[in-house]
C-alpha cells in the first residue's frame, strides 16, 4: 500500500504539472482505482471523457458507477462509448486497469437478483454484461426484459446487436426489424441491419438499408461504407468507390473509409491503388489491425514479401503472438520460396491455434514445392473434411496426386472442383494436364482451352517456343516442352497462361492417334419426367445449394438428388389420383427439394461432421435449421410458397417433429413428399458417423415409420417408384 501510495503522489505531480495531459490523467484514475478510491477516479475520468480518447474514460467510468451502486449512472455512461457514427464500439476501448472481475460480476448479480422486477433493471444488468464482452448473460437480461415488457425502450435494438455480435445473423435481424418497427427513424438500427441482409448475402435488401440510414443521418461515414460493400460483394466496383468517395469529399476520410477503397481496389486488381490505400487506412488508425492484414496480403500477391514482413513486425509490436499475423508471414517466406522456414512457423501456429484453415494451403502448397506431396496430401485431406468446398485446398490436394502419379484420384478432384465452379482456371489447367498424362490429349486442349479462355493478358512466351520448335521441323522436341510445363505447381496466372498456351499449341500440332474419333454419348436423364422443370440458374440459389450439400465431406449433392425423387413422386401420386398437384404445386416442390436444408448454413460445420452422438445442445442447434431457413427464404427473394416445405420437412404426422409438432393433415401434402423423399436420401447415403442404410433396409425402416414419421398413403406411393429413386441415388452425383 505504501508503494501505491507513493506511485499516486508521483503521479498527482505529474499531473499538476500539465492539467491537460490525457496520458498521465487516465493513469492517476487507474492508480486511484487500485487502491479503492473510486470518487477520485470518477473526477479525473470525467476530464478525461471530453479529451481525444474518451471513451477509454467513459468506460471506465461506468464500471465504477456499477461498483459505487449506481446502475443507472453506468447504463447512462456506457452508452456514451461510440464511434463519431453512434455505434457502440467497446471492442476499441482500452480495458487494461479494470477493478477485479469477481467484484463486476458480484455488483452485476446483485442488482439482477434484486426483488425489483422492472424491464429497465435487466436492460441495463443485459447492457453492463454485454459491455464487458460477456453476451450469454446479456441475452438472459435482456430475455428477461422482454417477457416484463416487450415494447420497453431499446431492449430489441441492443439484443439485436447482442446476437450480432454472436454472429447469429438471423436471429438478430429479428429483432432489429421489431426495433424499427417501434422507431423508424432510428438511423443505428437501420444501418445495422443492412449489415445483418450483408452477412446473410442480400445485398440488395442491405443497400436499400443503407440508403435509408442516409437520408435519416446524411454524415453517417458508415452507412456510405456499407453502401460501397454492398455493391463491391456482387462485383460492381465502379458504384462501390462512387459511394466510398462520398464522406472523403465531405472530409470524413475516416480510417474506415480508406480500408473500404483499399478493399475495392484489391478485388479489381489495382494492387497500386490499393496498396496506397491500405496504408492511408494504418495512418489514419494504427491500430487498425485488419489494414496491416490486407496490405501485407497485396504486398505479397506483388513479390515484395520483404516489405510484407516489416509491416508484418510493426503489426506484431502492436498486436503481440496475434496468429493473422503469424499466418501471413508464413505466406510472405512461401512466396520467397523460404518453405522450410514456413513450415517450421507454421509448426508453431499449429500448436496454438491447430485448426487454422489458412495455414493449410500455405502448408500443403510448400510441402509439394519440396517433393513432399504425401504429406501434403495428408495436411491437405484434414484441411478438406475440414472445409469441403475450399477449392484452393481441393486444387492443392489434386497436384499432390498429379506428382505422385495417382491420375485417377486427380481426375476425380479436379472434376470436384469444376462442378463446384465450372471456369476455375487453375482446375481446367490440371485436368487438361491429368488427361496428357493419361494419354487423352483431345480432351487436355479441350480443358486447356478454357483455363486459357478464362484469364486475360495472357503471356505468349509458350506460343513462340512451340512455334520456333514447328519452324524448325523439331517435332521430336515438342514433347520435351509437355515435359517442361507439365507437372508443377504454378505460381502466378502468368505461368498458367504460359503453361496452357504451350500445351494448348503443341498438342493441336502433334499428330494425334489415327483412332477415330469416339462419339461421346450424353446420358440421358434417368427417366424424363425427373428432369428439372425449374430453371435454377440463379447464382445465390446455385451458391446455397452448394454450401449446404456436402459440408460434412459425405453428403454432396443430398438436396439434388431430395428434389428429383420428391418430384418423380409427386408425379406418380399425381397419375394415380389425377388434378391432386397442379404443374405449379410440381415446380414448388422441386424447388422446395432444392432448398430445403437451405437453414443448415447456420449450423457450424464440426456439429454437422460429428462422428459421436450429438449432445442435447448440438441437436437443438441442429433442429434449428428449418427456422433459419424460413428467414433466409423470406429475405433473399425466392418465391415464399416454398416456405411451408422448408420449415415443416423434419414433422411427423404423429405430432412428434420440428420446430411446430404439426401432425395428420397438418402437414400439407408437398412437404410430406419431400419430407419422405430426405428420409430415404438421407438413410441411403453415408454419413460421418455411419455407413449409408441398403436400399432394402431404407425401404423397410421407411415402412415401420408409415402412421408413426409418414401418412401410409405416401409410403405406399413411394415404394412404388423406389426403383427410379434408386437410380437417382446412383446416377446424381
Amino acid at each position: 500500500m505504501e508503494n501505491l501510495s507513493s506511485l499516486i503522489a508521483n503521479q498527482e505531480r505529474l499531473v499538476s504539472e500539465n492539467l491537460n495531459n490525457e496520458e498521465n490523467l487516465y493513469k492517476l484514475a487507474q492508480l486511484y482505482i487500485k487502491e479503492g478510491s473510486f470518487q477520485k477516479a470518477i473526477k479525473v475520468l470525467e476530464k478525461c471523457s471530453k479529451m481525444p480518447n474518451g471513451n477509454n474514460a467513459k468506460y471506465l467510468m461506468g464500471i465504477i458507477y456499477l461498483l459505487e451502486g449506481g446502475l443507472g449512472y453506468a447504463f447512462k455512461a456506457l452508452q456514451t462509448v461510440t464511434d463519431e457514427d453512434g455505434d457502440f464500439c467497446f471492442n476499441k476501448v482500452d480495458k487494461t486497469g479494470l477493478p477485479p472481475q469477481n467484484l463486476i460480476y458480484k455488483s452485476l448479480e446483485n442488482f439482477e437478483n434484486s426483488e425489483k422486477e422492472m424491464p429497465e433493471k435487466y436492460i441495463a444488468v443485459g447492457f453492463i454484461y454485454h459491455a464487458l464482452g460477456d453476451y450469454d448473460k446479456a441475452l438472459r437480461n435482456y430475455s428477461k426484459a422482454i417477457a416484463l415488457n416487450p415494447d420497453c425502450n431499446l431492449v430489441n435494438y441492443l439484443t439485436g446487436v447482442t446476437y450480432f455480435e454472436l454472429k447469429n445473423y438471423p436471429e438478430s435481424g429479428l429483432y432489429l426489424q421489431n426495433e424499427l418497427k417501434q422507431r423508424p427513424k432510428s438511423p443505428n438500427t437501420t444501418y445495422l441491419l443492412g449489415i445483418t441482409y450483408l452477412k446473410l448475402g442480400n445485398s440488395q435488401q442491405a443497400s436499400a438499408c443503407f440508403n435509408r440510414a442516409i437520408k435519416l443521418k446524411p454524415d453517417y461515414v458508415k452507412a456510405y461504407i456499407g453502401m460501397s460493400s454492398a455493391y463491391r460483394i456482387v462485383g460492381n466496383y465502379k458504384q462501390a468507390e462512387k459511394w466510398t468517395m462520398q464522406p472523403i469529399s465531405a472530409k470524413k476520410d475516416t480510417a474506415d473509409v480508406y480500408f473500404e477503397l483499399g478493399e475495392i481496389y484489391s478485388g479489381i486488381k489495382n494492387y497500386d491503388l490499393a496498396e496506397e490505400n491500405y496504408k492511408k487506412s494504418i495512418e489514419k488508425d494504427p491500430k487498425l489491425f485488419e489494414g496491416y492484414i490486407k496490405l501485407a496480403k497485396v504486398l505479397i500477391e506483388r513479390d515484395r514479401s520483404n516489405e510484407a514482413l516489416k509491416i508484418l513486425s510493426d503489426a506484431e509490436k502492436l498486436f503481440p503472438k496475434n496468429i493473422k499475423i503469424m499466418v501471413q508471414k508464413a505466406s510472405a517466406l512461401e512466396n520467397q520460396k523460404k518453405y522450410k522456414e514456413a513450415l517450421k512457423l507454421i509448426e508453431d501456429i499449429e500448436r496454438v491455434s491447430p485448426n487454422e484453415e489458412e495455414i493449410t494451403r500455405i502448408k500443403g502448397k510448400c510441402l509439394i514445392l519440396l517433393d513432399n506431396s504425401q504429406n501434403a496430401i495428408n495436411a491437405l485431406k484434414k484441411g478438406i473434411e475440414n472445409n469441403p468446398n475450399d477449392l484452393e485446398l481441393r486444387k492443392l490436394y489434386g497436384i499432390a496426386m498429379l506428382k505422385l502419379d495417382k491420375l485417377n484420384p486427380a481426375e476425380n478432384e479436379f472434376k470436384n472442383i469444376l462442378k463446384i465452379k465450372e471456369d476455375e482456371p487453375f482446375a481446367n489447367y490440371y485436368l487438361g494436364t491429368t488427361y496428357f498424362s493419361l494419354g487423352e490429349p483431345e480432351k487436355a486442349i479441350e480443358f486447356y482451352k478454357k483455363s486459357a479462355d478464362s484469364i486475360k493478358n495472357n503471356c505468349f512466351s509458350g506460343f513462340v517456343r512451340a512455334y520456333e520448335h514447328i519452324q524448325a521441323k523439331e517435332k521430336d522436341k515438342l514433347p520435351l516442352e509437355l515435359k517442361n510445363a507439365g507437372i508443377k505447381p504454378i505460381d502466378t496466372e502468368q505461368d498458367l497462361s504460359a503453361y496452357s498456351a504451350i500445351q494448348l499449341l503443341t498438342s493441336s500440332l502433334c499428330e494425334l492417334s489415327n483412332k477415330q474419333e469416339e462419339k461421346i454419348s450424353v446420358p440421358t436423364e434417368i427417366v424424363n419426367e425427373t428432369t428439372l422443370s425449374v430453371e435454377v440458374t440463379d447464382s445465390l440459389t446455385n451458391f446455397i445449394v452448394n454450401a449446404c450439400d456436402g459440408r460434412d465431406g459425405f453428403s454432396y449433392n443430398h438436396s439434388r438428388r431430395v428434389s428429383k425423387i420428391a418430384l418423380r413422386l409427386a408425379k406418380y401420386i399425381n397419375q394415380a389420383s389425377k388434378d391432386l398437384i397442379s404443374d405449379d404445386d410440381l415446380k414448388i416442390i422441386e424447388l422446395g427439394g432444392l432448398l430445403h436444408d437451405i437453414g443448415m448454413i447456420y449450423v457450424p460445420r464440426e456439429i454437422i461432421a460429428k462422428k459421436k452422438p450429438l449432445t442435447n445442445e448440438e441437436f437443438s442447434r441442429i433442429a434449428k435449421h428449418p427456422e433459419y431457413g424460413e428467414i433466409i427464404i423470406k429475405r433473399n427473394g425466392f418465391q415464399k410458397n416454398i416456405i411451408p416445405i422448408v420449415r415443416h420437412h423434419h414433422e411427423k404426422i404423429n405430432g412428434n417433429g420440428y420446430p411446430d409438432k404439426l401432425s395428420q393433415n397438418g402437414i400439407p401434402l408437398s412437404v410430406m413428399i419431400v419430407s419422405i423423399a430426405d428420409a430415404f436420401e438421407a438413410m441411403v447415403s453415408a454419413r460421418p458417423y455411419r455407413e449409408g442404410y441398403t436400399i432394402e433396409k431404407a425401404v423397410s425402416t421407411i415402412e415401420k415409420r408409415a402412421g408413426i414419421d409418414f401418412a401410409p398413403g405416401i409410403v405406399n406411393a413411394f415404394i412404388e417408384i423406389i426403383p427410379e429413386a434408386s437410380k437417382i441415388i446412383a446416377e446424381v452425383h
